[in-house]
């Protein structure tokens, strides 16, 4: 199932931006993609590093903390999202708390990652 097929059951949400010289993005909150089955995000063209996606663990938590802030795993504990460069990333199973990114090094400039909420019905997910 590709990214093309989804056109008519897709929502453009917020960016996700790693601005210079820091290594995590701003956040999207849960209510911007609560009501998705998975998450599609582009990542840009040069990245400085791996770029991971993370999850707001204590969402009761100031989200500007990076304490709650802990490695997402979607759907294998142990297993990471990667965001290679210029590539869709469909994530299956959005995180209940907000997301955000993160880059194993500052980056080198700022990288904006557009993001889409996929509503995919369950029996072809």
């Amino acid at each position: 199932m590709s990214f093309q097929a989804q056109q008519g059951r897709r929502t453009r949400l917020a960016d996700l931006v790693i601005d210079n010289g820091v290594s995590e993005s701003n956040f999207l909150n849960s209510d911007q993609y609560s009501m998705f089955t998975h998450l599609a995000i582009l990542a840009p063209a040069t990245l400085t590093d791996t770029v991971r996606g993370e999850v707001n663990s204590d969402p009761s938590a100031d989200q500007t903390s990076d304490t709650q802030w802990k490695a997402y795993h979607p759907i294998t504990p142990g297993t990471l999202v990667a965001f290679p460069v210029s590539v869709v990333t469909v994530i299956p199973a959005p995180p209940t708390h907000g997301f955000r990114l993160n880059s194993d090094s500052n980056e080198g400039a700022k990288r904006t990652f557009k993001c889409w909420g996929l509503r995919i019905p369950r029996s072809a997910a």
